[in-house]
């Protein structure tokens, strides 16, 4: 399987108010993953692992201070280094 099939399930499911009520009724992964396939979606547990890991390591750069790590995010532009200021500044 492909992500562009997880992809095509989740944007199917966002468009198609049945799909997204029958998937939403799955108690575990394993069920939605079974309900998908029954489906004609060849989406398999590997997929879902990826997409969670993708999910998160895509998160941590988003809120990553460090230069040049932003510029990893594929298609995303260079953005400058975010400065933090310290809570105790004398005015």
């Amino acid at each position: 399987m492909t992500r562009t099939e997880l992809e095509r399930l989740v944007a199917d499911a966002e468009g198609q108010p049945r799909l997204r009520h029958h998937l939403s009724h799955c108690r575990s992964w394993q069920d939605l993953l079974q309900a998908a396939q029954r489906l004609g979606y060849a989406v398999q547990p590997g997929d879902l692992g990826q997409a969670i890991r993708e999910a998160h390591a895509s998160a941590f750069l988003e809120r990553s201070l460090l230069w040049p790590i932003p510029d990893l995010r594929l298609g995303m532009p260079a953005v400058q280094p975010r400065l933090r200021r310290s809570a105790s500044t004398a005015r």
